[in-house]
């Protein structure tokens, strides 16, 4: 249950402030919960994908 407690935790703060993490690229952002990548929009913030830092950091890129 760690992962998903820290997942929940991770997703407030993006509810909380959705500019308050860096830009990977164009307009998707990244959180460190192993990968966490997200796109805002006027109105709502989508996840992306998640998955474990010892992926391919390039398997997210074909889901944006």
């Amino acid at each position: 249950m760690a992962f998903q407690d820290e997942a929940d935790r991770q997703v407030a703060r993006i509810a909380e402030i959705p500019m308050q993490f860096p830009i990977l690229m164009s307009d998707v952002r990244r959180v460190r919960l192993h990968r966490l990548f997200y796109r805002i929009t006027d109105a709502e913030v989508f996840v992306i994908a998640c998955f474990h830092a010892s992926r391919d950091p390039l398997v997210w890129q074909s889901r944006a």
